[in-house]
């Protein structure tokens, strides 16, 4: 058999699994959950053909610096959720990877300390981050969907998404978000789906979205704003579907919606 997947549930002995991998068959997937004993640091991997890896709940804090360098280069989905990372680990002997998930982990500050050139999904989700600083994705020039969700984000530096052409999808719900410097969410001109949903944003200004002009989707829904600007929407010329539902809004200018949205949803809106 030269192609195949591995699943191992509950009590999985992470360095009796992976030694007893033959290094010449090609796995297709692999998946390791809820190591016993816990790993607290993940030394260097044995080698492997490995397309897509999963290290979930494995107690993981730190990963050896080198500990991919027996991996097959060819790997293009690495997950290590639920686990105790404190950051993302460098993945420079990965240079083919596509999508890398490091939700459920203890990552406060996001670093990407080598070129990702391939990288197109990116998954920090519940993890305790509260600031995104200036040019912090500028590693990951092609990424296409960048989910942040349940963290505890509150600050968004200008230039944090500084030329993201690719960027499809931001997912930013479930944060602490009040507001947007001017600048925050420039570098996305090609964004098409922006998800606020449940944060604490005050008001939508015409500075808001001003620099996401391929807007098709947006989430607003669960926030405290109490105030949209009349010119808020204008440059979305493709915008279709617009979530207010569940803030604190009495009343729209004149013109808020004078460009057609074909879908606002504003249930528990008192309008």
């Amino acid at each position: 058999m030269d192609k195949f997947r591995v699943t191992c549930h509950n009590e999985s002995n992470l360095n009796v699994i992976l030694s007893s991998l033959d290094p010449e068959d090609t796995i297709d997937k692999l998946e390791i959950h809820n190591c016993v004993p816990k790993v607290k640091k993940l030394q260097v991997l044995p080698p492997m053909k490995v397309k897509s890896l999963t290290i979930d709940g494995c107690g993981i804090e730190e990963i050896d610096e080198n500990a991919w360098n027996n991996v097959y280069s060819e790997l293009d989905e690495l997950k290590l959720t639920n686990n105790q990372l404190k950051k993302i680990p460098s993945l420079l002997q990965l240079p083919n990877l596509l999508s890398a998930d490091f939700s459920h982990n203890q990552i406060n500050y996001v670093l990407i300390n080598n070129f990702m050139l391939r990288l197109k999904t990116l998954l920090l989700d519940h993890n305790p981050i509260q600031r995104l600083e200036p040019m912090t994705f500028s590693t990951v020039p092609v990424i296409e969907k960048i989910s942040l969700q349940e963290n505890k984000l509150s600050y968004i530096a200008p230039t944090t998404f500084s030329a993201l052409d690719h960027l499809r999808v931001l997912m930013l719900a479930n944060n602490s978000l009040t507001g947007f410097d001017k600048g925050a969410l420039d570098g996305m001109k090609n964004l098409q789906q922006l998800n606020l949903r449940n944060n604490s944003l005050l008001q939508i200004t015409n500075d808001t979205l001003y620099s996401l002009p391929k807007l098709y989707a947006v989430d607003f829904s669960y926030n405290d704003i109490s105030h949209v600007d009349s010119g808020a929407f204008d440059k979305q010329v493709n915008l279709y579907w617009l979530d207010l539902s569940y803030n604190n809004i009495t009343t729209f200018e004149e013109g808020t919606f004078k460009r057609k949205i074909a879908n606002i949803i504003i249930d528990g809106v008192q309008h």
